[in-house]
């Protein structure tokens, strides 16, 4: 890539460390998504990019994902959004399971990310998160070939809010049919 020329101070790899901080301005357009892109196809690290507002967020996210393509493609370079939660304070309803899915999912991929972006907009960041310990305590995993004691199971879903039905569509649903798991766990795009 070429060296971009109009950073000040200069975009050099030894001062871009953690705990470093550098400042620029003055951009338009999508040229803001470009030296964030730049930025961060030099940094060791995840980073978090704090935006005004989710539309900002959002408009950044796609910018970004253009920009970074050629690291997006070997799945080394993880660009995401952090959702916002979509309800007032004083709302008396939940957030939607696809947002809490969503969320769910990309705390949990976190541990894994050795470089990429974070993009949060101010208010999403400002709430409070679960421990990423209590998260992985949480963790419901399976493998290949693992005996499972379903009586056990099913009281473990159960009692983290899981639903027993008998056929599953929604997130936080299970059926059991005999030896048959039908599962859709937060976090997940599809059922198991």
């Amino acid at each position: 890539m070429t060296q971009f020329t109009i950073f000040s101070p200069p975009l050099e790899k030894g001062t871009l460390l953690p705990g470093n901080r550098q400042q620029w301005g003055g951009f338009t357009g999508s040229a803001t998504a470009l030296c964030i892109a730049s930025c961060a196809k030099n940094y060791p690290g995840l980073i978090l990019l704090l935006t005004e507002n989710n539309q900002q967020a959002q408009r950044l996210k796609s910018e970004l994902a253009f920009f970074c393509k050629i690291e997006k493609q070997d799945n080394q370079f993880f660009i995401e959004e952090f959702p916002d939660w979509e309800t007032l304070p004083y709302d008396n309803f939940s957030p939607h399971q696809d947002i809490i899915s969503q969320r769910l999912d990309i705390l949990s991929s976190l541990k894994n990310v050795k470089r990429g972006i974070l993009i949060a907009s101010i208010n999403t960041a400002l709430h409070r998160l679960i421990p990423a310990s209590y998260l992985n305590g949480r963790s419901l995993t399976f493998s290949l070939g693992q005996e499972i004691d379903i009586n056990a199971l099913r009281l473990k879903l159960e009692s983290a809010a899981y639903r027993n039905v008998d056929a599953v569509y929604e997130h936080g649903e299970f059926a059991l049919r005999g030896s048959i798991l039908d599962i859709f766990p937060m976090g997940s795009q599809s059922p198991y």
